[in-house]
């Protein structure tokens, strides 16, 4: 499938003048450091995870339970990359969501200690750049307890976002995200690991 395809490497793909904190619909992915497969394995074209590719299934989820304006959407964790949409609520949507949660008891305080490793300079708070640069602390924080190697980094410094502006791109990137472990042989990213001599 080409969707997506040859788009990964693309230094800085924020739209111009968009406000990512903004309600909407956002398709993210993100890349290991170096393309390393740390996540698992695709066996008869199904993701087969490992011990840290279920640390980042964990903490996705974990993420849309600790914040109010958040929905999440599909998502598939990959041997080296996550695919995943986000969808940030509008004000009165997430104050809605935020009084059926303490109605169920549900927590929904955000912890700033998964923040305290990111640099001073952040990006705004409930931003499409905030979520996922606290989602790659969080899980960098608990792979690296994990292999008890402090600082290592697990992902790339960058992530690749696509505004999803309809219902048939809406559509198109969930059934590109449930297919993707069948596309793996194809996949870039795989051949550049392959071809770095990672895999």
């Amino acid at each position: 499938m080409s969707l997506f395809h040859s788009k990964y490497r693309i230094e800085s793909s924020r739209l111009s003048g968009w406000d990512y904190s903004s309600p909407g619909w956002y398709f993210v992915t993100i890349c290991t450091r170096d393309r390393e497969c740390l996540f698992g394995d695709i066996a008869n074209n199904k993701m087969q995870l490992s011990e840290f590719g279920r640390i980042i299934q964990d903490e996705w989820h974990r993420t849309g339970l600790q914040r109010p304006n958040i929905r999440l959407n599909d998502f598939i964790v990959m041997p080296n990359h996550v695919h995943g949409i986000i969808r940030i609520l509008s004000t009165n949507e997430s104050n809605v969501a935020n009084r059926r949660d303490v109605a169920r008891n549900v927590s929904t305080v955000y912890d700033e200690n998964q923040s305290k490793t990111m640099s001073t300079i952040s990006p705004k708070r409930g931003s499409l750049s905030e979520i996922v640069r606290s989602f790659k602390s969080a899980s960098t924080k608990c792979i690296n307890e994990s292999r008890k190697s402090p600082d290592v980094p697990v992902w790339q410094p960058r992530f690749y976002d696509h505004i999803i502006r309809n219902d048939r791109e809406l559509y198109a990137i969930r059934k590109y995200i449930r297919n993707n472990p069948a596309h793996w042989a194809c996949d870039r990213n795989v051949i550049e690991t392959q071809s770095a001599g990672l895999h």
